[in-house]
């Protein structure tokens, strides 16, 4: 009788295990990669292997002497790391944007960046459209970083940051119907403007139409 209990009791773990780790997992939210750099506040570099858990705005970072060191994203001013899964580094800021949910400092992605800067509040990742945006030998791979479209976007205009949604009423829609260049870009490559993911494609493209020739935004990083 006591080993039937023990192996009823065992069941009962197993089940229980097998429906809470993917809750679990999913809770942790991390990013890790094994070339990392964060750049304190201070001015301080340290590089090593890091971890990010962006739900937590927490990061964790493994020195070559295997010391660990965690921060937030008070102590933060940005950071980088090289995500294999989209063969790019990724770029972080330190931020504190009074939108929507989001009170106080926060880490976000640079997703675009010169001429019209977009920045993203990381939700989760979606493995799902790892391609949607990878253009072969163009500086647009670039200027959109990463090829993710779990975020929240968020458009710096006069002096602030409006949601993407808002900055596409108030400004780039004004834009598509006045720039010819991108008028007809829009109409080459049958883009859907009034779909985020057209927007920040329109915007990518536009940056890399003004930007500078030797643009290359990981010098943000230095």
């Amino acid at each position: 009788m006591q080993n039937a209990m023990n192996f009823f009791k065992i069941g009962l773990l197993g089940l229980a295990l097998l429906f809470c780790t993917p809750l679990f997992a999913k809770n942790i939210a991390k990013i890790s990669s094994k070339n990392g750099m964060v750049i304190l506040k201070n001015g301080e570099k340290i590089s090593g292997e890091l971890h990010f858990y962006y739900r937590s705005e927490l990061i964790q970072i493994v020195e070559s002497s295997k010391k660990s060191k965690a921060f937030t994203a008070h102590q933060v001013d940005r950071f980088r790391f090289y995500d294999d899964k989209f063969e790019t580094d990724r770029i972080f800021i330190s931020l504190e944007l009074q939108q929507q949910s989001y009170k106080g400092s926060g880490f976000y992605e640079v997703i675009s960046w010169g001429a019209i800067e977009v920045l993203g509040k990381l939700k989760y990742e979606d493995k799902s459209h790892l391609d949607v945006y990878k253009i072969q030998d163009s500086k647009t791979e670039r200027a959109f970083l990463p090829r993710l479209i779990a975020h929240d976007y968020f458009v710096f205009y006069e002096d602030g940051f409006l949601p993407l949604k808002q900055y596409h009423k108030k400004v780039l829609s004004n834009m598509c119907e006045e720039n010819e260049t991108l008028a007809e870009y829009i109409k080459t490559e049958h883009i859907y403007e009034n779909d985020v993911y057209g927007q920040l494609q329109i915007i990518a493209y536009y940056n890399e139409k003004v930007s500078d020739i030797n643009y290359d935004m990981r010098e943000f990083i230095k």
